[in-house]
């Protein structure tokens, strides 16, 4: 398992304003297609200024590329005020198993990047996610370096392990 903890929170989207007048609320999620968002799963609320909240999802659905959700304790809509632009994780845990030869964006952050010599590359710092293809940010500052995630260029992820063995290294940039 890579450096992120399965027990750690992992951001899933974002609160939005209320929708109506009994709590419901619009919420934008970082991945529109995760099935990790659903009824009874526990979320941490956060807002800008630090305060934090527990609640868990009672009810949702989705309506033009977002979901409208009731939490339990927003009962109506000063409530819902309340919470809009809080940002909402979810723990690792609680994210469904993926399938085999599969993986979370959240769980390749941490793992080392190695040439297709096993020479050390870099660290995982980030994923960016791209029309094209989502790419992986190894390094940071002037040492970061970009590669796309698609077989042409990655060889074998274990989560295990820790590596991100890259099929070749030549042609990236810096």
């Amino acid at each position: 398992m890579s450096k992120s903890s399965q027990d750690g929170w992992v951001r899933l989207g974002c609160c939005g304003r209320p929708h109506g007048l009994g709590g419901e609320v619009w919420f934008t999620a970082d991945n529109a297609e995760s099935e990790t968002l659903r009824p009874g799963l526990a979320l941490r609320l956060e807002a800008e200024d630090g305060e934090v909240r527990v609640v868990r999802v009672t009810d949702l659905r989705p309506s033009s590329g977002r979901f409208v959700i009731r939490l339990q304790g927003v009962d109506d809509r000063t409530s819902a005020e309340g919470i809009n632009r809080w940002v909402a994780s979810a723990r690792r845990s609680d994210f469904p198993e993926p399938d085999d030869g599969e993986f979370y964006h959240v769980d390749l952050i941490g793992l080392e990047a190695r040439g297709p010599e096993g020479e050390a590359i870099g660290e995982v710092t980030g994923v960016l996610r791209s029309p094209a293809h989502d790419l992986l940010v190894v390094g940071e500052g002037d040492d970061e370096l970009l590669v796309p995630l698609v077989t042409d260029w990655i060889q074998r992820v274990d989560l295990d392990q820790g590596v991100v063995e890259l099929a070749r290294s030549e042609g990236l940039d810096s």
